[in-house]
């Protein structure tokens, strides 16, 4: 007869489910999210200091680590090709055509659809903020927004957003705020390779959210929450320093199979980034609970 030899030492500290895959190529200052994956996993090398002396013990400067790697895989699913050129590191020529331009005209974000500091989708078909003429930016009936002060337009990931600033203009989320813009859409985009030698480095950010009722130590952790409130125990892992190390695989599943999606595999290496301080060279990991709204605040940012 079996039994338990142990108890739940601490219930938050249990984590479920995949991650959000984000790739910034500027030291984690702007991230792209790459969507639906499977696969998502990272693992740390760890090579030690391996010489021994012949004729007597080994001196403890001795048993230490030599180097530390992380290796990041996964499988793309949603087969963007500017999110492949940005994952490579420039080892590829990415190119677009445009299409005729478009006149977008009023887009309206209603009372209740938008929040100060997050981003809300245009629903515009393009891949740089170059191809985009804002018009006018209005809040209510006539209030005018002025760029990079009450708003300010970003690219992420192919989707065009507006962030929305709290300012002396700008006062409350309670009102709707309408975008008339112009826009040339892309048409044909090619992305080949070959030929390059030189790679940049990127910077992964892996997301794991897991939802559960507050406990008391949830509580402790974040004072917005009541014992028993849903929250999410975010776990985001920080990867620095590292680029792709295996090249394009892509295997076409046949018309029956029931697993029909087209997967890209990626694999990247990271080593430690010396500009870094000692011990944060890496990776680093952050653990963080969010009540369920600013879980969705900050979900949205990405």
């Amino acid at each position: 007869m079996s039994f338990n030899t142990t108890t739940v030492q601490k219930e938050e500290s249990v984590r479920v489910g995949s991650a959000a895959f984000l790739v910034s190529s500027d030291s984690g200052a702007n991230f792209s999210n790459f969507g639906v994956m499977t696969g998502i996993a990272s693992s740390e090398e760890i090579a030690f200091l391996d010489q021994r002396p012949d004729n007597g013990t080994t001196p403890t400067v001795l048993d230490g680590i030599a180097s530390q790697t992380a290796t990041v895989t996964g499988n793309l699913m949603e087969i963007d090709p500017s999110n492949r050129n940005l994952l490579r590191g420039g080892i590829d020529t990415f190119a677009t055509t445009a299409t005729t331009a478009v006149d977008g005209g009023d887009i309206i974000i209603t009372s209740g659809d938008w929040e100060f500091d997050v981003p809300v989708s245009l629903d515009i078909p393009l891949l740089t903020v170059d191809g985009l003429t804002t018009n006018s930016v209005t809040a209510g009936a006539s209030t005018t927004l002025a760029l990079g002060l009450d708003y300010q337009i970003v690219m992420s990931g192919g989707s065009v957003s507006i962030v929305l600033f709290e300012t002396s203009t700008l006062t409350t989320e309670a009102q709707s705020v309408t975008v008339n813009v112009d826009y040339t859409p892309y048409g044909e985009r090619t992305l080949s390779t070959g030929g390059k030698s030189a790679i940049s480095r990127r910077w992964i950010r892996m997301i794991n959210g897991t939802q559960a009722n507050a406990t008391a130590t949830d509580k402790a952790e974040n004072a917005a929450l009541t014992v028993g409130d849903s929250c999410v125990r975010a776990w985001i892992i920080d990867f620095y320093y590292g680029k792709v190390n295996v090249g394009d695989a892509i295997t076409f599943p046949s018309k029956d199979d029931t697993a029909p999606a087209v997967l890209i595999p990626l694999s990247m290496i990271f080593e430690e980034d010396a500009s870094r301080a000692a011990g944060d060279q890496l990776k680093k990991e952050t653990f963080r609970v969010y009540t369920m709204a600013a879980w969705e605040t900050f979900r949205n940012s990405f």
